[in-house]
């Protein structure tokens, strides 16, 4: 009892002795237990995804203590949970400025960042996280930040992205994710062999699936394998009976291959499924006019043009599917309408390519100003060609404009050069015959 008498009483001196404000050690060591404690408890919050009262508890510690980069780090995951995108890159960057070196923060701030779409703030944390080691020693949030990097470059830099998207590989095993990128980063190089070969791994581990199928097939096209590309997408479709994305591939190809009666058949009953998908409508309506059968066509053009009546291109197909069904007066009309609104066209040279049409259509009608007028727009645009030139002489022709109408018809010789049999022999024996009219 006299020791611990003893004892008590140099502790009480010795408390009496310190400045005032100063704490005991006992004190510290009090306060650095409860900090702890309370620091647990937020995050036994964080995991139970409690993060109001977290936050609430983190901000707590973080005030008492700036230097406590555990706690703001984790008050950056407590706001980033709720949403508090300005006030959680505070709190990462609090936990960065104290330590430098904490993976943590860094790979955090730069996933933030990069959901909010600051992607060159973003790679720049991610940059300095591939270079750090995770507290826990779990290489696989390296491998995450590294895959992080590559779908931001994967846009402007691919090169770079793939190399980023290999690093990841090499610390962590492949993800299907990773071999969505691996395909896109191979497509966007133009490098359809790779890309096979990645749509090929996909399908092995998803047979059948649809987009998979797709970029195969686009990935073969562009090797130009059709006949394998075809194979693709005929045994997705015996997986995905009657999927319009798989059908209307198909039928490109088909069709690009010349084989209309092919695709029509592949596309017909996709079509009839599915009455609504305006794409799909017009082309199987672009199909009938390439197979011979326009008339089959105009009923679907006429359907659509009750939703988009301004439609450029789709007045412009439509007019061209009149002429093939033999109606010029019709597809006059439809011309017109497209050029009606100039601003209605994505470039120039399409206003130029309707004005070539609209040309035609006139012609046939045998209305002499309005094919002028419609190639006068046209060569606003584009050179003369051999085609405007002879339907420039033929109007001229018409209108008994004969020394004009001679010399386009020269001009036409001169840049047909035997490829149009036929408008040449005309050329040939109407130029005598207007210059004796003279």
């Amino acid at each position: 009892m006299k020791i611990a008498a003893v004892f008590l009483l140099i502790s009480t001196s010795l408390l009496a002795q310190m400045p005032a404000g100063t704490r005991s050690p006992l004190e510290v060591e009090e306060e650095q237990k409860q900090a702890q404690q309370q620091l647990q408890r937020a995050e036994d919050l964080l995991q139970a995804n409690d993060f109001a009262k977290a936050r609430d508890v983190l901000a707590a510690i973080v005030s008492r203590d700036k230097k406590n980069t555990r706690a703001a780090y984790d008050l950056g995951l407590a706001e980033d949970a709720l949403n508090h995108s300005e006030a959680a890159k505070t709190a990462y960057l609090a936990a960065i400025t104290v330590d430098p070196k904490q993976f943590e923060a860094h790979l955090a701030l730069g996933l933030l960042l990069a959901r909010n779409g600051q992607m060159a703030e973003a790679r720049d944390q991610l940059a300095v996280a591939v270079t750090l080691t995770p507290a826990s020693g779990d290489l696989s949030l390296r491998a995450r930040a590294w895959r992080a990097m590559a779908q931001i470059d994967a846009a402007q830099h691919p090169a770079e992205a793939r190399n980023e998207l290999l690093e990841a590989l090499k610390i962590s095993p492949e993800t299907a994710d990773d071999r969505a990128l691996a395909t896109q980063l191979a497509v966007q190089a133009g490098d359809p062999a790779s890309a096979e070969a990645q749509f090929r791994k996909t399908l092995e581990i998803t047979s059948g699936d649809v987009q998979a199928s797709v970029g195969l097939a686009r990935a073969l096209q562009a090797q130009k394998k059709p006949d394998e590309a075809k194979t693709v997408l005929q045994s997705a479709l015996a997986k995905h009976p009657g999927d319009p994305e798989l059908a209307a591939k198909l039928a490109s190809i088909q069709g690009g291959s010349g084989d209309a009666a092919g695709a029509i058949a592949s596309l017909e009953p996709v079509v009839a499924a599915h009455p609504e998908d305006a794409a799909l409508k017009r082309m199987l309506a672009r199909l009938y006019v390439q197979g011979g059968t326009p008339d089959k066509a105009l009923p679907l053009y006429e359907a659509l043009l009750k939703t988009t009546p301004d439609d450029a291109a789709l007045l412009d197909d439509w007019g061209s599917a009149l002429i093939r069904a033999s109606h010029p007066a019709e597809a006059q009309k439809a011309f017109e309408r497209a050029l009606a609104n100039p601003a209605a066209f994505s470039s120039k040279a399409e206003m130029a390519s309707v004005a070539s049409h609209l040309a035609f259509a006139a012609s046939a009608n045998k209305d002499s100003e309005t094919v002028l007028r419609a190639l006068a727009l046209r060569d606003s645009v584009e050179a003369p060609s051999a085609t405007s030139l002879f339907l420039a002489a033929t109007a001229h022709d018409r209108l008994h404009h004969n020394k004009l109408a001679v010399e386009l018809y020269r001009q036409f010789l001169k840049e047909a050069a035997g490829r149009y049999p036929n408008e040449e022999w005309e050329a040939k024996h109407r130029i005598p015959v207007l210059e004796r009219g003279k």
